[in-house]
């Protein structure tokens, strides 16, 4: 996965996972064993999410035999573009 997303935050706070937050918004939970299984499902589900033009919120990699996973639009996550504000007209005071 290294060059595909960005690793903002490592939670250790939890008994038996791992809980990293990415760039892109993604909050992927790992057991402590069996990294060399976790990693390829979580690079299927983010190549899954690719084709459907999704990213993923949620995925939990501790549960063994299948992937508890939230996927939701790309859009969703894309940064907005702020509106123009109109600049304040200062009024004039009558001295």
């Amino acid at each position: 996965m290294a060059g595909l997303v960005d690793l903002k935050r490592i939670d250790v706070s939890a008994p038996e996972v791992l809980v990293a937050t990415t760039g892109q918004g993604s909050e992927i939970t790992f057991g402590l064993d069996n990294f060399d299984r976790q990693l390829p499902r979580w690079q299927a589900v983010h190549q899954l999410g690719l084709k459907l033009n999704k990213v993923i919120a949620t995925l939990d990699l501790a549960v063994p035999d299948n992937v508890p996973a939230r996927l939701i639009e790309a859009s969703v996550l894309a940064p907005g573009h702020p509106k123009n504000a109109k600049p304040l007209r200062t009024r004039k005071k009558n001295v």
